[in-house]
This record gives structure tokens, C-alpha cells and sequence, in this order.
């Protein structure tokens, strides 16, 4: 049974860490992101209902499907500076999966800062009904997927050092 507001995301594994991801939308629609092995780069499809051809396939870098998804969660970001420091005028946002042996499995939330330029502000496990983990003292395992907010340029020091 669905309730008002739920949204589903069925996620497919792929070969390697490929991943498909579809939502069906109110209309029947089918939206489809497809993240490759090999980049950081995503297809998105959509799929009109009654069809089996996609009417739509957009191509996105990894800034572009970054700010895409910002845009359409309505997120918006305000980084606050000590005088002393140049204003921020962009974040970024990454959610990266925890593989097998990564410096972050065992280590809980606020055990995660890679330092002020990157943190990881949500924890998104499998197996918990809830979008989002909200149990703080619970340590990170290999499969959660970490929710990366930082600035241009700091992102890939974040991701190595949760990683390895």
C-alpha cells in the first residue's frame, strides 16, 4: 500500500557498481537513471505510460546531474564564512556507496568529517524502512550510502578518505 506522498525508487544492480534506477510518476510515466561503472556521468530516460520506447533521453556530466537533482529537490545551498574567507558560491552534492573494507565502515556520523570543506550530512541504508538512517550512534557499513555536501574541488579528497 502506498501512502499520499511516498515516491518509490526501484534500484537494479548492473555489472560492476552500474546502477538503474526507475520511478514510475503519477501519470504512469517511467523516469529512468542509469550511472555507469566506468564514470560519473548518467542517462536519464523518460518513458511515457502505455510505452515501451523512451520519448526523452538527456545526457548529464557529473556537475550537471549534481545540480540537476539540487534543482529538483529545491535544495539550496548557503555556506556560512568567517569574515577572513571568500564567500562559497557553490556546493556540491554526492551520495557515495561504502564498499567492502572503507575507512568509514565502522566509524558512526560525526565521526566522518574530512575536514571543513566536505562533510557527510546523511546516511541512507538499506535496510531500514526510512529514507534516511536516523540513528546517529549507529556505525556506517560496507553498502550504506553516504550523503557528501562540500565545496568545488574538495569533493574527491572527501570521497578518498571515506573510500580509501
Amino acid at each position: 500500500m502506498i501512502h499520499d506522498g511516498e515516491v518509490h525508487v526501484r534500484e537494479h544492480p548492473m555489472p560492476g557498481s552500474a546502477r538503474l534506477f526507475s520511478l514510475t510518476l503519477g501519470d504512469g510515466s517511467v523516469v529512468t537513471v542509469s550511472t555507469p561503472a566506468d564514470s560519473m556521468n548518467r542517462t536519464l530516460q523518460v518513458t511515457p505510460p502505455a510505452s515501451d520506447e523512451s520519448m526523452l533521453t538527456l545526457r548529464f556530466n557529473a556537475a550537471e546531474s549534481t545540480t540537476l537533482a539540487a534543482l529538483l529537490s529545491g535544495i539550496r545551498f548557503v555556506v556560512e564564512q568567517p569574515a577572513e574567507r571568500q564567500p562559497v558560491d557553490a556546493a556540491n552534492l554526492r551520495t557515495v556507496t561504502l564498499p567492502a573494507g572503507a575507512p568509514a565502515i565502522g566509524k558512526r556520523l560525526h565521526d566522518l568529517e574530512s575536514s571543513d570543506d566536505a562533510m557527510v550530512i546523511a546516511v541512507i541504508r538499506d535496510d531500514t524502512d526510512d529514507l534516511i538512517e536516523k540513528d546517529p550512534d549507529r556505525p556506517c557499513e560496507a553498502g550504506d550510502r553516504l550523503v557528501v555536501v562540500g565545496r568545488p574541488g574538495s569533493m574527491s579528497r572527501a570521497i578518498q578518505f571515506l573510500t580509501g
